[in-house]
């Protein structure tokens, strides 16, 4: 059974990735033509995907990997707004952080479940033998879409930095605890797809 539901998964995926290149490769008449066999025309031009304005349906290409968003927890703080996007490839989950620093950043993260004793928060910490400074620690609301699930509509969240872009993230509620570890990826080795999300709840602004 595990294994045909993850074969049916790795189709799903892989259907909707080809559909969006094939779509991407036929010449204008014919896209029109096979777009209109599955959906209404959108109207207006299709704007290009960016990693601020990814949503659950699209697709994020990384090297040889295709990764389907199924889920997405917008979190918000004041002013301040970040996703985590799950993504699937078909063989494996992971999340796929967006936030802004100064810019829009991204960075792929799995869970991290031996994750040390806290010490002194201001002083960081060691984490698989890199060291990890305290970005940023607080209170962020969160908001679920598709199939992604949060501990809870607030939770407490640690941000820390190591060296070569990695990141350790860190959500608390209730006394339970999740962490993700991770390292940043460039927009720009990346193909992000659109897709057509199931869900059209309204998203944070800010």
């Amino acid at each position: 059974m595990l294994l045909a539901l993850s074969l049916l998964g790795a189709a799903t995926v892989a259907s909707v990735v080809a559909y969006q290149r094939t779509a991407q490769r036929l010449p204008p008449a014919q896209e029109r033509q096979a777009r209109l066999l599955l959906e209404p025309e959108p109207e207006g031009p299709a704007e290009e995907k960016t990693l601020a304005t990814l949503s659950v349906g699209d697709v994020i290409v990384d090297g040889d990997e295709d990764w389907l968003i199924t889920g997405t927890l917008h979190c918000k703080e004041e002013q301040d707004l970040w996703r985590r996007h799950r993504v699937y490839s078909g063989n494996e989950e992971a999340w796929f952080d967006v936030y802004k620093d100064g810019t829009w950043q991204a960075a792929f993260m799995r869970t991290a479940d031996d994750l040390p004793a806290f010490g002194s928060l201001m002083s960081g910490l060691t984490y698989r033998g890199m060291p990890f400074r305290l970005k940023r620690r607080g209170d962020c609301r969160v908001r679920r879409e598709g199939d992604a699930a949060a501990l809870a509509e607030v939770v407490q969240y640690t941000w820390y930095e190591g060296p070569g872009g990695h990141r350790l993230y860190v959500e608390e509620s209730a006394g339970t605890r999740q962490a993700f570890t991770g390292a940043r990826v460039l927009e720009d080795g990346l193909s992000l797809m659109e897709g057509r999300p199931d869900d059209d709840d309204e998203l944070f602004t800010g």
